[in-house]
């Protein structure tokens, strides 16, 4: 019976573990992308934060104040993901948030193009399809950065 009842342990232990993700890691990615998408003048920097300070149906965020040229990139703590997502693994976890540190970059990348078309158009505001298609954009192009490259968080 003993050993049933640790068999079943370790079995739920197993799947309720999440990858260790540390500050330094993020730090690391973000460096490494910010420096293949050529922000080296900014300074942009990492946080790992709880899916309740995320915006709604998010998995990250990123927030800049380009006359200071700082930034900042916030990506949801590893432990999260199970409300999301239950079946997903380890690996794709830690896929996952290099893929927003990615698609967080091309963001800020695209910042300026963003701030060209909010004080340009005002029917663009209202219909909201500039941001639309800034999003289309930036996933596509996320998507692109992405494949084929190998993980910047194993």
């Amino acid at each position: 019976m003993k050993i049933f009842l640790l068999l079943i342990f370790s079995i739920f232990h197993q799947s309720a573990a999440v990858p260790d993700l540390t500050q330094n890691q993020v730090n690391n990615a973000i460096h490494y992308w910010q420096h293949v998408m050529r922000l080296d003048d900014l300074e942009i920097y990492g946080e790992i934060v709880p899916l309740n300070e995320l915006p709604k149906d998010t998995a990250g965020t990123s927030n800049c104040i380009m006359a200071l040229g700082a930034c900042k990139i916030q990506v949801l703590q590893p432990n999260d993901y199970s409300k999301l997502d239950h079946s997903i693994g380890d690996q794709k976890i830690l896929d996952d948030i290099e893929n927003t540190i990615v698609h967080e970059l091309v963001h800020i990348r695209l910042r300026n193009l963003s701030d060209i078309y909010k004080t340009k158009t005002v029917e663009c505001i209202i219909s909201n399809q500039c941001m639309l298609a800034e999003e289309y954009v930036v996933v596509r192009l996320t998507s692109s950065i992405m494949e084929g490259r190998g993980s910047h968080l194993k």
